[in-house]
């Protein structure tokens, strides 16, 4: 694990209200930056040219990692889940989705049961709260490497570039985890009342997800979900990203590559492309589509299936503008993950090690993008994978 002091988190200072990391056993990062660091800031004083700290190194930039000449079938699965519900098209939406999971890591959904309203309403907010004046938006900046208030996310080592990407971050379904981590923002006026709304119809599409994996596995519906501990305790923590124009976009990333520390990651993109997944090597654009939601495995599934659906690395470019709604669907705070004995075998034993949520995501939170797959600091050593398993 990289040690906290080489680490700095690039966010904002305010006078929100200090979440309580002693009881997270005091290992969230204290973190401060100065607001004029702020992308949108810096943006909209005009600058002309991206500053130093941004600028990637010449291979990896854009330009240098895009794949040319991309294989016309090399497309990500888009699935129609409005037969989920009935029995003739059941097994078909199991079976693409279970395919997608195990071959790209990533998909997008239509007819997924989120109102058309809802998700414009959720965008708008997004919209509203980015216009915020600075001092006002300032009032909401994180305080702790958690991720939760106004700032950015992604911890930086000290001389490593930094991402393109504001953000502000927050719980929108999960009593337990907004208790913990409390934020309440007062403009938009209708911003809590709609994201809490918008947060527990995402937790339903996170939980058809999982019933629709299980299946695919020729598991019980509610195998993967009971393995993710009390369902009240787990949740949905939202990212509201918003990627200003960049006067130099091929020298900077909006996100650089990484894999998500959730178990499942649910994305609204607002209809401007920039999101990519690492495919076979190559980088593949996912498409934009309205009222579809791009959906992709977390580390925490890729380790209770034993590596049978698999994390998948990804990155946003910049550009002349985007924003974007993620929901991180995650397991209750003490939830301990592990291999399910259902994913594994004699000839193929547990490849992690048991591991609480708790203890993943707080070290997830403090390492830089781009320092290799996290999960695979938990992956047992071949020599030991052997050992017998519980049921």
């Amino acid at each position: 694990m990289a040690e906290a002091t080489a680490l700095r988190e690039v966010i904002t200072t305010s006078d929100f209200e200090q979440h309580n990391a002693t009881e997270q056993k005091g290992a969230e990062l204290a973190v401060s930056v100065d607001t004029s660091e702020m992308v949108q800031y810096m943006v909209e004083k005009g600058l002309k040219e991206v500053p130093p700290e941004y600028v990637l190194p010449h291979k990896h930039r854009p330009s240098a990692t895009k794949t040319k000449n991309l294989p016309g079938n090399l497309r990500i699965p888009v699935i129609d889940m409005g037969d989920f519900h009935h029995k003739d098209g059941a097994e078909r939406v199991i079976g693409e989705i279970g395919r997608a999971c195990e071959e790209w890591g990533f998909f997008q959904v239509i007819n997924h049961g989120l109102p058309a309203a809802l998700m414009q309403e959720a965008m708008e907010m997004c919209r509203e709260f980015f216009a915020l004046p600075m001092e006002e938006k300032e009032l909401y900046s994180m305080k702790t490497s958690s991720g939760i208030g106004y700032g950015r996310r992604f911890a930086v080592k000290e001389g490593a570039r930094v991402d393109w990407v504001d953000r502000l971050g927050f719980w929108s379904a999960s009593e337990e985890h907004r208790m913990r981590q409390p934020l309440h923002i007062k403009r938009p006026v209708a911003f809590n009342e709609t994201m809490a709304q918008y947060g527990d119809e995402i937790l339903k599409l996170a939980h058809l997800i999982l019933t629709a994996l299980s299946r695919h596995a020729d598991l019980p519906s509610e195998y993967l979900l009971e393995r993710l501990g009390e369902a009240k305790a787990a949740g949905v923590r939202t990212g509201m990203n918003y990627y200003p124009p960049c006067p130099q976009p091929d020298l900077v990333m909006g996100i650089g590559s990484h894999a998500d520390g959730s178990v499942l990651t649910i994305v609204q993109q607002d209809g401007t492309p920039g999101l990519e997944v690492l495919k076979d090597g190559l980088w593949v654009p996912i498409p934009a589509m309205s009222d579809a939601f791009v959906i992709n495995i977390g580390d925490q599934i890729q380790m209770i299936s034993n590596d049978r659906y698999k994390s998948v690395v990804h990155r946003v470019t910049a550009g002349a503008g985007r924003k974007s709604i993620s929901n991180f669907f995650l397991p209750g705070w003490e939830t301990t993950i592990s291999p399910a004995p259902r994913f594994c075998s004699s000839s193929d034993p547990p490849r992690y090690r048991p591991v609480k949520f708790s203890e993943y995501i707080t070290e997830f939170m403090k390492v830089p993008l781009g320092e290799g797959r996290f999960v695979d600091n938990f992956r047992v050593p071949r020599s030991l994978s052997g050992d017998s398993m519980e049921d």
